[in-house]
């Protein structure tokens, strides 16, 4: 039957699989140290009447320290040592993974519009002011989902919206410009 403690047990499998494979968490006294004072003394007891409750477990050090200084853009330590003005403090590297992906995807779907559907610019730059990247609640769930300050991610999406627009008009639109003069 499934009860919280399912819960607990589920987690504590979770754990293991992160022991054993990629470390989210400091090692100090070795990730099998870890395992064995929360997997097997806490999380992994048979006897779900003996097993933690989900409460107990979130009180555990481990998870204390795990615990985020910020998050949503809240300060909860009473000051940051990061900056929004200095991208070089903030660890960007999923997000600037992300946005040349999103950028190609868009400028293909965008060259379909122009051949396919005769999209003109002004077209064009009323559909990109209609996509995710340009919409702040759907940037606000991306910054929060990846753990990086919602500033910033509007920073490098704009700046990227922007480089997009004039690539869109470079490649499917200056041809008319010149076809013009």
């Amino acid at each position: 039957a499934y009860s919280y403690k399912s819960d607990v047990w589920s987690f504590g499998l979770s754990i293991m699989t992160c022991a054993l494979g990629h470390y989210p968490y400091t090692s100090k006294g070795g990730y099998w140290e870890l395992l064995h004072s929360i997997r097997n003394e806490h999380c992994l007891i048979k006897d779900q009447n003996e097993r933690w409750s989900v409460k107990e477990l979130l009180e555990h050090d481990f998870l204390r320290e795990c615990r985020r200084d910020t998050s949503f853009g809240h300060d909860h330590s009473g000051g940051s040592s990061k900056t929004l003005d200095d991208d070089s403090e903030v660890d960007s590297f999923e997000v600037d993974v992300i946005i040349p992906k999103v950028m190609d995807y868009y400028l293909k779907t965008a060259k379909d519009l122009v051949l396919e559907h005769d999209y003109n610019y002004d077209d064009i730059v009323a559909w990109l002011k209609l996509l995710p990247p340009m919409q702040h609640s759907k940037l606000n769930r991306f910054a929060d989902q990846i753990g990086m300050p919602r500033p910033v991610v509007y920073k490098k999406f704009e700046h990227a919206m922007n480089i997009l627009a004039g690539t869109i008009k470079d490649v499917c639109f200056d041809d008319d410009d010149e076809e013009k003069s």
